[in-house]
């Protein structure tokens, strides 16, 4: 039985969703996505982010998002070119994630053609999901709001690890 439904059926009162506004504030931060667009094909998926109510940052380097996502802890997701002005993408993940974890920023890397080494190289520098051109707007779209799925996922579980881990110590205790 896993310490969630443990948790439910020991103590249903300390079981407890979070708040409506905590949860509202948690999906609009995953909302906010900072975004390095280069080419006129990028803003063709900007408008397809935006009436899905997605928030997107414009950048126009990799170098300029890092330092935005390590600025701004509120900033919850961002989307790299692998070439860009100033530091590829690959470097980019990897810095980013020197300062940021996989469950606090989520990373998609618009890669510029698929290679299994391009690809692989993409995730070991941290990446959370990678796109390969070409592509499809609706893809790159669904790709990010699936990101974000995942990270609102990850903050959910992270939520009730540490409810539980409450709920534990106060029972062991009392």
């Amino acid at each position: 039985m896993s310490q969630l439904m443990f948790a439910a059926t020991q103590h249903p009162e300390r079981v407890a969703s979070p708040t409506s506004a905590h949860e509202a504030k948690s999906k609009t931060m995953l909302k906010r996505i900072v975004i390095v667009a280069e080419s006129e094909q990028d803003l063709a998926w900007l408008g397809r982010l935006k009436a899905m109510h997605f928030e997107p940052l414009l950048m126009f380097s990799n170098f300029d998002a890092v330092q935005r996502m390590t600025e701004d802890l509120e900033l919850r997701m961002v989307l790299f070119a692998q070439h860009s002005s100033m530091m590829d993408g690959i470097t980019a993940c990897q810095l980013l994630r020197q300062s940021r974890s996989e469950s606090d920023v989520a990373i998609v890397l618009v890669l510029d053609d698929k290679l299994d080494q391009a690809i692989a190289e993409a995730f070991a520098a941290g990446a959370s999901d990678v796109v390969c051109q070409p592509y499809f707007a609706s893809e790159l779209v669904a790709r990010v709001d699936a990101t974000r799925q995942r990270l609102q996922l990850w903050n959910d579980v992270e939520t009730f690890d540490s409810f539980g881990s409450t709920a534990e110590s106060s029972t062991t205790q009392g």
